[in-house]
């Protein structure tokens, strides 16, 4: 836990860093099932931000709780966007893994729902479970995709899956993403963290500043795909702000 600063709320998320160069930034919100309430939000910048000034650091995995890697924004978080509070925090929050000066690997073993699930997508390596849920259930809340998953979630799932997954809301198990994404990995659930640490083992054997060289390279494409998804996906949630119905639509969809 050392380095870590005080916007660091524990509860919500744990750092931790090994001698070989690898840190685990845990999201650890079982309460909330990691969803992205403002606090978490903030502790989960914090942590990053953190990470970024230790120096011996050559690779991060971003890991959430067996059953719920992140759950996406909270209701709290929905309401506020309904009533025209955009840009909000969240929506920037995969700009944390595209930017990180090393490799980010995602190892997302429990499920990952909407902006919780285009987090994942950011990172440079990605392992998904075979039994876990994963979508993009955005329209579900009356509104369009956000946090550059318009963008992102086709150049990793590939454009057919992600366009049908955006437009149903559906949601669909790891398993069926074998095969058929740029997804690295599906295991079976207690697999998924062995083999993230596997590959980071094999990353850190090589020095920290080729990695970053190497990371500025390959995810400046994505860095460039993800600004200019942002920038359209807040023009699209103005508009769907403008229905009326988008605040029933969340509160329904939360009481269900």
């Amino acid at each position: 836990m050392a380095g870590l600063n005080n916007d660091v709320d524990p509860r919500l998320i744990a750092v931790e860093h090994s001698d070989d160069g690898v840190t685990t930034i845990q999201m650890c919100d079982v309460d909330g099932r990691n969803g992205l309430s403002e606090e978490f939000v903030r502790s989960l910048k914090s942590a990053f931000h953190s990470v970024e000034q230790t120096p011996h650091v050559k690779a991060i995995i971003l890991c959430g709780l067996q059953d719920a890697f992140c759950s996406g924004a909270t209701r709290n978080t929905l309401e506020k966007i309904s009533d025209g509070n955009v840009p909000l925090e969240e929506l920037s929050l995969p700009a944390l893994l595209l930017n990180a000066q090393v490799p980010v690997i995602a190892a997302m073993e429990g499920d990952a729902v909407g902006g919780g699930f285009a987090l994942g997508l950011a990172a440079d390596i990605i392992l998904m479970a075979e039994k876990s849920r994963y979508g993009l259930n955005f329209v579900e809340f009356g509104l369009t995709p956000g946090m550059g998953a318009t963008r992102i979630a086709p150049l990793v799932l590939g454009q057919a899956i992600a366009h049908e997954l955006m437009y149903t809301a559906e949601f669909r198990r790891g398993r069926d993403f074998r095969g058929h994404s740029s997804i690295n990995y599906v295991l079976p659930k207690d697999e998924v963290m062995a083999k993230a640490k596997d590959v980071a083992a094999r990353i850190t054997s090589h020095s920290r500043s080729t990695l970053q060289l190497l990371k500025t390279n390959l995810a400046a494409e994505r860095c460039a795909v993800f600004k200019h998804a942002r920038e359209m996906e807040t023009a699209m949630h103005r508009v769907c702000l403008e229905d009326r119905l988008t605040a029933e639509r969340i509160r329904r969809n939360y009481a269900e």
